[in-house]
């Protein structure tokens, strides 16, 4: 009789060992997931990766740029050519 009250206190003592650890570990799984970005969070970074200019906005900017440096350079040309 005393060999199985032994033998199941071995077998309890590393069950406990078990739960010991599995309760780490969910421990540790609880903290990463409290430090994770909520859905709110992801919303509000998909309206601002929408707000960014696309391509054809820079290209709008760089081609009214351009124009402007064109007209400001040529601006004795095109007096001249409006009889200004």
């Amino acid at each position: 009789m005393e060999a199985r009250v032994k033998s199941l206190e071995d077998k309890f003592e590393k069950i406990d060992t078990k739960l010991t650890g599995i309760a780490t570990d969910l421990a540790y799984l609880k903290g990463k997931s409290e430090g994770a970005p909520s859905a709110k969070d992801f919303g509000e970074l998909k309206g601002r990766v929408e707000a960014l200019p696309t391509t054809s906005k820079l290209a709008t900017v760089i081609g009214i740029v351009g124009a402007i440096v064109a007209i400001v350079t040529k601006w004795a040309d095109i007096k001249t050519a409006l009889g200004w």
